[in-house]
Protein backbone atom coordinates (compact mmCIF):
# COMPACT_ATOMS: atom_id res chain seq x y z
CA UNK A 1 0.00 0.00 0.00
CA UNK A 2 1.01 3.76 -1.30
CA UNK A 3 1.18 6.39 1.69
CA UNK A 4 0.59 9.93 0.05
CA UNK A 5 0.86 12.99 2.04
CA UNK A 6 -2.26 15.33 2.15
CA UNK A 7 -2.34 17.72 -0.80
CA UNK A 8 -0.22 15.50 -3.22
CA UNK A 9 -0.30 13.05 -5.28
CA UNK A 10 1.51 9.72 -4.84
CA UNK A 11 4.51 11.12 -6.40
CA UNK A 12 4.91 13.96 -3.80
CA UNK A 13 4.14 17.01 -6.61
CA UNK A 14 0.96 19.08 -5.18
CA UNK A 15 -2.64 18.25 -6.13
CA UNK A 16 -3.62 22.02 -7.09
CA UNK A 17 -2.46 24.88 -7.10
CA UNK A 18 1.46 26.10 -6.27
CA UNK A 19 3.21 24.92 -3.07
CA UNK A 20 4.07 27.72 -1.25
CA UNK A 21 6.96 27.58 1.23
CA UNK A 22 7.26 29.80 3.99
CA UNK A 23 9.91 32.74 4.21
CA UNK A 24 11.03 33.19 7.57
CA UNK A 25 12.78 36.14 9.06
CA UNK A 26 16.52 35.21 10.00
CA UNK A 27 17.50 34.21 13.31
CA UNK A 28 19.35 36.60 15.28
CA UNK A 29 22.80 35.39 16.41
CA UNK A 30 23.00 33.51 19.57
CA UNK A 31 25.97 34.23 22.10
CA UNK A 32 28.18 30.75 21.04
CA UNK A 33 27.60 31.60 16.95
CA UNK A 34 29.21 35.43 17.64
CA UNK A 35 32.03 33.46 20.16
CA UNK A 36 33.36 30.79 17.99
CA UNK A 37 34.56 33.59 15.23
CA UNK A 38 36.35 35.56 18.19
CA UNK A 39 37.42 32.17 19.78
CA UNK A 40 39.21 31.28 16.20
CA UNK A 41 40.82 34.34 15.88
CA UNK A 42 42.25 34.54 19.30
CA UNK A 43 43.48 30.90 18.66
CA UNK A 44 45.22 31.92 15.35
CA UNK A 45 47.31 34.94 16.73
CA UNK A 46 48.24 32.49 19.83
CA UNK A 47 49.53 30.22 17.37
CA UNK A 48 51.71 33.01 15.52
CA UNK A 49 52.88 34.78 18.40
CA UNK A 50 54.38 31.45 19.77
CA UNK A 51 55.91 31.13 16.53
CA UNK A 52 57.49 34.02 16.65
CA UNK A 53 58.87 33.85 20.11
CA UNK A 54 60.23 30.41 19.05
CA UNK A 55 61.77 31.41 16.13
CA UNK A 56 63.29 34.36 18.61
CA UNK A 57 64.32 32.04 21.26
CA UNK A 58 65.86 29.48 19.06
CA UNK A 59 68.26 32.73 17.21
CA UNK A 60 69.13 34.04 20.77
CA UNK A 61 69.80 30.62 21.97
CA UNK A 62 72.66 30.42 18.75
CA UNK A 63 73.95 33.58 19.49
CA UNK A 64 74.50 32.73 23.53
CA UNK A 65 76.18 29.58 22.58
CA UNK A 66 78.35 30.75 19.77
CA UNK A 67 79.40 33.81 22.18
CA UNK A 68 80.56 31.35 24.68
CA UNK A 69 82.03 28.55 22.39
CA UNK A 70 84.49 31.43 21.39
CA UNK A 71 85.76 32.37 24.58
Amino acid sequence: MLCTIKGRDEDGYPLEGINVVPNFPPRPKTQEESTIPKLVQLLQDANQREAQWKDSFEYWNRKYHSLYQIQ
